[in-house]
C-alpha cells in the first residue's frame, strides 16, 4: 500500500467566500446518496443564523455528477452555506479489496492532505443526523491533540486501547497541523496493512491517536442501535431515552438496520424528521419492514453460550469473559 497525496478539485462548487466558514467533510457513493442528503439537510437546518458551514464532499466523478442536482437543491434551500466536491485518488492501494470496504470509508484519512490549508475539519459519517448547531466543536482548543471525538457509549473493550479511551470514528474533529507531525497517513497504512482489524478505519485511528485525543461529550455522537433494548441504552446513558434524544447534538445509527431501509426501526422518526425536509419533488423512498428481534431472548441465549464456554475454557480466553459480561449487562437491564 502507498499513500497518494494527489487529488482532483472538481468544478462543482458553490463558494460564497464568507468570513467565517466551519469546514465539514463527508464522503459517500451512489448507494448512500439519499442518506447523505438527509445528513446534509439536518446539518444546515439546525445551523444558527451566525453559523456558516462549508461542506466538502469527497466522492468519485460519476457519483459527483449524479449527486450534483440534489446537492444544488439543498443549498438553494439553505443559501448562506457553501459546498465543494473533492475526489481523492486512492489513499491506500489494496485496502478496499483486502477489507471489503468502499473507498468512502477510508476517505477520512485523506482529509488532512486534501484540506491542508485549514486548521480544523469536522468529519461526519452519512449515517448520522445533526440535531443542533455544532459550531461549538470548532471552538475547542485541541492543543497537542490530533483529533477530538466522543467515547463509545456503551463502552467497547479493546485489547489495544483502554475501554475509557476508545472512541467512535463517525464524528471526528481533525487538528490538521498535528496530524502531519506524527506522519499519520503512513502510520495508518502500516497499521491496516499489518493487522486484521475488526473495524479497519476506527481501530487504527484509536491506536494512532491514543493519548492525543480530546474527548467531547457523548451528546455529539449518540450511538443508536435498533437491536438494543431501550432499558439497556438508558442504563448506558444514565437517563431516559426521551431525554437523551432531546439533548443530543448528533444521532448516529450504527447497527446494520438503518432507518432509511426500515420504517419500523426504533429510531426511525429521528431520521424521518429530516428526510421530510428534503427539497426534492417526486421522491418516494421505499421503506421496508424487518422482523423485530427479541434481543432480550438473544442476549439470554448468548449469555448461556458464553457461560458454558467460560466453564469449558476455565475462563482463560479473555474475549469469552468480556462477551459474557456484555450480555450479562443486557439481560440484567431487561429484567
Amino acid at each position: 500500500m502507498r499513500l497518494n497525496k494527489e487529488f482532483i478539485d472538481f468544478n462543482f462548487k458553490k463558494d460564497l467566500n464568507m468570513n467565517v466558514d466551519y469546514p465539514v467533510c463527508i464522503s459517500f457513493d451512489e448507494n448512500y446518496l439519499f442518506p447523505a442528503c438527509v445528513t446534509i439537510c439536518s446539518l444546515l437546518e439546525n445551523a444558527f443564523p451566525q453559523t456558516f458551514y462549508k461542506l466538502y464532499i469527497i466522492t468519485d466523478g460519476p457519483c459527483a455528477e449524479y449527486s450534483l442536482p440534489y446537492i444544488e437543491k439543498i443549498f438553494e434551500k439553505y443559501p448562506r452555506h457553501s459546498y465543494e466536491f473533492l475526489r481523492p485518488l486512492p489513499v491506500m492501494e489494496g485496502a478496499v479489496e483486502k477489507k471489503h470496504l468502499t473507498i468512502s470509508n477510508y476517505n477520512r484519512f485523506a482529509i488532512p492532505t486534501l484540506l491542508s490549508t485549514l486548521d480544523k475539519v469536522l468529519w461526519i459519517d452519512v449515517d448520522v443526523v445533526v440535531n443542533r448547531d455544532i459550531s461549538d466543536l470548532f471552538k475547542l482548543d485541541l492543543g497537542e491533540n490530533i483529533v477530538a471525538a466522543a467515547r463509545m457509549n456503551p463502552p467497547m473493550k479493546q485489547d489495544f486501547v483502554s475501554v475509557n479511551e476508545y472512541y467512535n470514528a463517525g464524528v471526528l474533529l481533525f487538528n490538521i497541523n498535528k496530524w502531519d507531525e506524527v506522519s499519520a497517513q503512513r502510520e495508518l497504512i502500516d497499521l491496516i496493512g499489518n493487522n486484521e482489524f475488526e473495524r479497519p478505519t476506527q481501530d487504527p485511528l484509536n491506536i494512532l491517536t491514543n493519548g492525543r485525543t480530546e474527548y467531547v461529550d457523548f451528546k455529539y455522537n449518540i450511538l443508536l442501535q435498533s437491536n438494543h433494548p431501550v432499558r439497556y441504552l438508558e442504563r448506558c446513558f444514565g437517563a431516559r431515552i426521551e431525554e437523551v434524544l432531546k439533548d443530543a447534538y448528533i444521532y448516529h445509527f450504527v447497527d446494520r438496520y438503518k432507518p432509511w431501509n426500515y420504517k419500523n426501526h426504533f429510531f426511525f422518526q429521528e431520521w424521518y424528521k429530516y428526510y421530510k425536509m428534503l427539497p426534492f419533488e417526486n421522491v418516494d423512498w421505499e421503506f421496508n419492514n424487518y422482523k423485530q428481534v427479541d434481543y432480550f431472548k438473544i442476549a439470554k441465549l448468548k449469555l448461556r453460550k458464553y457461560k458454558l464456554l467460560k466453564m469449558v475454557t476455565l475462563g482463560v480466553v479473555k474475549k469469552i469473559t468480556d462477551k459474557k459480561k456484555y450480555y450479562q449487562r443486557i439481560v440484567e437491564s431487561c429484567l
